[in-house]
């Protein structure tokens, strides 16, 4: 399940595609030894230990899995008795044009020219970063076949874009969304401040640190060479974070998931 559809795709990209999920642990439960446990039990090599990219941090007195589906499904089954995945909920993207249920059917349509369409019927800010396409070799007109309705505009715009090896961004003063390469999309970031004093653990923000850095794109951040920032906000209890949009969609979400351990 991506972007409101159940997507077929290859078993390298399903294998890639993780989820940070988490997990409430009984109040027996000794959590590291339940951490371990389940690296041992759940698909062994997939886990960052043994190489692969799956994570799992604790924070307090649960647990932040980042896996593909089919290790939480695992997880969910083998360990039923000992942990309670959070309910995901929804995340509504910083721009109300793209909550709208969309209905769209394109065949061999130029990219530009649904990009207008779209902009006309939903009354969306959208364009495109034609000198980055230029310079990726990838042309703007280039053919767009799609049919699907009762998903969000969002999600719309997104199984377009997957299927062009493009990517959704924002432009600098947050009003206008551009399509552009995946490669300028991770660069093109925007800084949001969280307040996130609930979510201290004996008064220090570490934990949520780690949970976020290793749980979310743990590459895309300047400690593993990455651009992205994550540092101490201007108000105390507060953390400055540099991020593409997709990422603080997941950072939103997750920070709603660890609210909802009622910490």
């Amino acid at each position: 399940m991506k972007h409101e559809v159940i997507l077929v795709t290859t078993e390298e990209e399903r294998e890639n595609h993780l989820l940070a999920v988490v997990y409430q642990t009984s109040a027996n439960s000794q959590i590291e030894k339940l951490a371990t446990s389940i690296k041992a039990t759940a698909m062994p090599v997939s886990w960052d230990v043994s190489g692969g990219p799956g994570s799992i941090e604790v924070f307090g007195r649960a647990l932040v899995v980042s896996q593909t589906r089919q290790v939480h499904e695992q997880i969910a089954i083998a360990f039923k008795k000992f942990v309670r995945p959070v309910p995901m909920g929804t995340v509504a993207f910083p721009m109300r044009e793209l909550l709208q249920q969309a209905e769209i059917d394109f065949l061999e349509k130029p990219l530009n020219d649904v990009l207008d369409e779209l902009q006309e019927k939903y009354k969306l800010a959208i364009g495109i970063d034609k000198n980055e396409l230029a310079d990726a070799g990838i042309r703007a007109d280039v053919p767009v076949t799609i049919s699907v309705a009762g998903v969000s505009l969002r999600s719309a715009i997104e199984l377009i874009l997957r299927r062009t090896d493009l990517s959704l961004a924002r432009t600098n003063d947050k009003k206008r969304l551009i399509v552009t390469t995946e490669e300028s999309a991770e660069m093109k970031l925007i800084r949001i401040v969280y307040n996130v004093q609930d979510l201290a653990i004996t008064g220090k923000f570490s934990p949520l640190i780690e949970v976020l850095m290793v749980s979310l794109v743990p590459y895309s951040w300047d400690v593993s060479g990455g651009p992205a920032t994550l540092r101490a906000g201007p108000a105390a209890g507060t953390l400055a974070i540099s991020q593409t949009v997709q990422v603080h969609l997941e950072i939103d979400r997750l920070l709603k998931n660890l609210r909802q351990l009622g910490r």
